[in-house]
C-alpha cells in the first residue's frame, strides 16, 4: 500500500474514533504538522500514518480542552462579578 493509501486510511481510522469528518483545512494544517514533527523525531516516513491519526485525534482532544477550560474561565468570571455586585 503506498503512502497517500497509508494516509488516507489514517484519516478514515481518525475520523471514525471522533465520531465527524475532519474538514480538508485542518486536516491539511495537521498533516503538516505530522510531517514536521516525523522530521523532529527522526522517525522514517513509514511512521506517519500512525502519527498522522494520533495527531488528529489529539488536535481534537486538546480543541475540546481548551473549549471546556474557556467556559469554565467564563463562568467563574460571571460568578465573581455577580458576587461583587450582589
Amino acid at each position: 500500500m503506498s503512502l497517500e493509501e497509508r494516509l488516507k486510511q489514517a484519516r478514515i481510522y481518525a475520523e471514525e474514533k471522533l465520531g465527524f469528518k475532519v474538514p480538508e483545512d485542518e486536516y491539511q494544517s495537521i498533516l503538516a504538522y505530522a510531517v514536521r514533527k516525523l522530521d523532529y523525531i527522526k522517525k522514517d516516513e513509514d511512521y506517519l500514518p500512525l502519527l498522522l491519526e494520533t495527531e488528529i485525534t489529539d488536535f481534537y482532544i486538546r480543541q475540546y480542552i481548551n473549549m471546556k477550560s474557556m467556559l469554565i474561565m467564563t463562568q467563574r468570571e460571571n460568578s465573581e462579578m455577580m458576587t461583587v455586585r450582589g
